[in-house]
This record gives C-alpha cells, sequence and structure tokens, in this order.
C-alpha cells in the first residue's frame, strides 16, 4: 500500500515538475567561478536547486539524529549506572534493617 502512495506521489510531483517545464522554457546563463554554462533551461535551474536543498537538510538530518542517538547512548549509560547505585543502596537498606532488628533482640535478651 505504502508503495501505491509513493508511485501515486511520483507521478504527481512530475506531472507538476513537467508542467512547470512547459511554463518555463527561458535558458538562462549561469557562471560559477571559472566555469560557465550558456542556454541553461530555467526549470532545470529551478529543479537542481530544490533538489540540492533537499538533500542538504537531508545531510543535516542525518549528522542530527546521529547526535541525538549519541547523545540518548550518554543518558542510557548514566541511568544504568544510577539504577545501579541505587540497588546497592537498597540492599545496604536492607541489611541495616536486619541489622537493626538483631541488635533490637539482642538488646531484649541481655536486660
Amino acid at each position: 500500500m505504502l508503495a501505491l502512495i509513493l508511485l501515486i506521489l511520483a507521478v504527481l510531483i512530475g506531472l507538476g515538475l513537467t508542467f512547470f517545464a512547459n511554463q518555463n522554457p527561458q535558458t538562462v546563463a549561469i557562471t560559477i567561478g571559472n566555469l560557465s554554462w550558456a542556454a541553461v533551461p530555467l526549470y532545470l535551474v529551478v529543479t537542481l536547486s530544490l533538489l540540492t536543498g533537499l538533500l542538504v537538510a537531508c545531510v543535516f538530518g542525518i549528522i542530527n539524529s546521529i547526535t541525538s542517538s549519541i547523545n540518548l547512548f550518554g543518558k542510557d549509560i548514566k541511568i544504568n549506572k544510577t539504577n545501579k547505585i541505587n540497588q546497592e543502596l537498597s540492599n545496604k537498606i536492607d541489611d541495616l534493617k536486619i541489622e537493626n532488628e538483631k541488635l533490637k533482640q539482642q538488646i531484649r535478651v541481655s536486660p
């Protein structure tokens, strides 16, 4: 089902780009540093600019995802360490309660 939805979406985007290309047949000159292109169709410039922007956004999204995963991993380590300390303290409390009961019984027996 998802593949069908993606296919329909791709066809609609293709139709939109085709319509845009038919409405903008002009050519433009592009110069980047020493490179120069004389007759590049306007729709190609716009489409490539859009794709470049999407690619840059995707790269930033991946970087953000990786840093978030690293931060969460660090938080998990801290939580596990805190849980271990908490368990050790709970065990010590239990031991102290047992020792306290033994001392109370000794006090009751030895008057």
